[in-house]
């Protein structure tokens, strides 16, 4: 009987993993801090982590000082934005990909074929004020946002925002 009981909790046990949302299912400090150097989309940063593009969000020629960047990258199933910085100012003059470093990780939710995240480029603004650094979740036709994500480049965060108020213009 012992064994009966080991066996159903091992298989409850495996059916509340298997359940797991991407965002329970990925350890973030275990990417937070670490340094890769640039790839292409489709090739791998590190531990299995895919690039799937990115965007540079700050720095020059946007603005003075550091250059950030927004990733988005995928584990197996789990896709996830890395906020980050480059580390590596000279890459440019010398050929090489920059080096880059993550700051902060935002696991997503599992992503339906129906949902996309799109970006600022979008060109959003919440109660009538651009937003800059804005990653919404939407329906392929961006006609219904359903979560929606600012850098704060103060904190070196993403944060969850409030969907009162945010209005996008999309260039499909």
């Amino acid at each position: 009987m012992p064994s009966l009981r080991k066996g159903l909790f091992l298989l409850i046990l495996l059916g509340s993993i298997s359940s797991l949302g991407a965002e329970e299912a990925i350890d973030k400090s275990k990417y937070v801090g670490a340094q890769y150097r640039g790839v292409i989309p489709g090739e791998v940063i590190m531990d299995g982590v895919v690039s799937n593009g990115g965007q540079i969000i700050s720095g020059p020629p946007l603005s003075p000082g550091p250059v950030y960047g927004v990733s988005v990258v995928s584990k197996g199933n789990a896709k996830m934005l890395w906020l980050e910085y480059s580390v590596d100012r000279d890459a440019a003059e010398t050929g090489r990909a920059p080096m880059w470093r993550v700051k902060d990780v935002l696991v997503l939710p599992f992503l339906e074929k129906s949902q996309q995240i799109r970006t600022s480029s979008d060109f959003c603004k919440k109660d009538g004020k651009e937003l800059a650094n804005l990653f919404i979740l939407a329906d392929d036709h961006a006609e219904k946002i359903q979560r929606a994500w600012l850098v704060n480049s103060k904190t070196e965060k993403f944060h969850e925002i409030s969907l009162r108020g945010i209005r996008c213009q999309f260039s499909d």
